[in-house]
């Protein structure tokens, strides 16, 4: 488990700041919310340590599944070796191995999508939950804007798409919690998305959604 949770951390980023303003030599601040009991501190593993394949796609939503491999989608690229014959907006992967011995395996799906920029439908948010996977998908409307929703009952071989989209939200990805989310505190599943029909627009708010594990096919739910 930790090997999987070391991964993951080690293909995403954090990322910090603190602003001086202009003359002043130091900045007192008021920490918003008071010091996490879990996370105690963060230590950068060496850039040396850093293992790069399928180097010509880019997003890479990553999730642990119930099969114990992580599943991914990769933008605009060929995936990794043997590569896919053409370019395509979004394709699908399988991951096994450890952090330091990984392997990746492209995984044909007729849900590929071709479209450069924004003109393909990309893979913002992966979640796998009871075995099955699902995703959000960016460039909903093949012009840069609007989310959907699809999940696979077969490990991303085959896909089914939901028959309404958020126009509202342009970059919604998913919140997991351990393998197969089986470490869930609750029944509902978490969705997040800035604040804007488009992905690649800047916006200066979040938003957090929930709806039920079970019904997260249905638009009212």
């Amino acid at each position: 488990m930790m090997q999987r949770r070391d991964f993951a951390l080690k293909i995403g980023f954090f990322f910090a700041w603190v602003c001086v303003p202009c003359g002043q030599s130091s900045f007192a601040a008021t920490p918003p919310y008071p010091p996490s009991p879990v996370i105690a501190s963060m230590r950068w593993a060496p850039k040396e340590s850093i293992v790069r394949a399928a180097r010509d796609g880019d997003n890479w939503p990553l999730t642990w599944a119930d099969d114990d491999a992580l599943y991914t989608t990769w933008g605009d690229g060929t995936g990794f070796e043997p590569k896919v014959e053409q370019k395509l907006s979004m394709g699908f992967a399988r991951i096994t191995g450890a952090p330091d011995d990984f392997s990746g395996v492209n995984i044909r799906s007729g849900a590929e999508q071709l479209g450069q920029g924004r003109a393909g439908k990309k893979g913002w948010g992966l979640l796998c939950a009871d075995g099955v996977l699902h995703l959000w998908l960016g460039h909903a409307d093949n012009q840069g804007a609007a989310a959907q929703l699809a999940w696979s009952r077969d490990h991303a071989k085959t896909w089914m798409f939901a028959d309404w989209k958020f126009a509202e939200f342009g970059m919604m990805g998913f919140i997991n919690f351990g393998k197969n989310y089986d470490e869930a505190r609750d029944n509902f599943v978490y969705a997040y998305s800035h604040d804007d029909p488009r992905a690649d627009a800047p916006a200066d708010r979040f938003i957090l959604m929930r709806a039920p594990k079970t019904k997260l096919s249905e638009r009212v739910a």
